[in-house]
């Protein structure tokens, strides 16, 4: 029996990345597949199956610097991707908090609607800032997780002993652009999780309009 439901979510997996419109709407999905196919790349890489274009043309260009430059670099993208988490935890964090102490109030005001209408309108819209409220906070939260890296610890050393000057170069050149194709899902899931709490406080705002004109309209 064919499995139709996961070659659809691999196929959509594969895809190089949503339309802009539709990231911006779905940031969470957005993310999730940007971090799948990331993944699957560096996972190729390092069981030497095969190096995608991106990942390719960056270790070219890294192999021109020499050792010393590509650990710095390596150290820098360390800090970067450190800078990053820290700033998506304690954004996500925060926001979502304010954010939820903020709709509950908003829904105790939903419950004085009179009319089914404006109360279906405003479940509307403040079910789903709900759900993107959540979605934020759980992309904020989970950049606490311990996070992998290329190049460093015990392990990378005693990959490096005894390598030749060159084979070295093509070791820790690979380190940074992997570091740096790993650091892309930083980014990723801090722009996801802003446009996520974004979407929840504007629908939130829209929950408020629909709830002061049905009390408006009522009284």
């Amino acid at each position: 029996m064919v499995d139709w439901i996961g070659l659809l979510a691999a196929r959509i997996m594969n895809r190089k990345r949503f339309p802009r419109w539709l990231e911006e709407i779905f940031p969470f999905a957005a993310y999730l597949q940007a971090k799948w196919n990331i993944d699957h790349e560096i996972d190729n890489v390092m069981k030497g199956i095969s190096v995608s274009k991106q990942i390719e043309d960056a270790w070219k260009c890294y192999c021109m610097l020499d050792v010393g430059e590509l650990l710095s670099c390596l150290s820098s993208e360390y800090e970067r991707s450190d800078g990053i988490i820290e700033k998506t935890f304690k954004f996500g964090a925060g926001l979502a908090t304010a954010l939820t102490i903020s709709s509950v109030a908003i829904a105790l005001v939903g419950e004085k609607l009179s009319g089914m209408g404006w109360k279906i309108a405003f479940v509307a819209a403040i079910g789903p800032a709900f759900c993107y409220i959540a979605a934020g906070g759980i992309l904020g939260l989970s950049a606490i997780r311990a996070q992998r890296r290329f190049g460093w610890g015990p392990e990378a050393l005693a990959e490096r002993k005894n390598k030749s000057d060159q084979d070295l170069v093509k070791l820790v050149a690979r380190d940074l652009a992997l570091q740096q194709r790993l650091g892309i899902i930083n980014v990723m899931r801090n722009e996801a999780a802003f446009m996520s709490l974004r979407n929840g406080f504007l629908l939130a705002i829209l929950a408020i309009l629909f709830a002061l004109a049905g009390l408006a309209i009522g009284s």
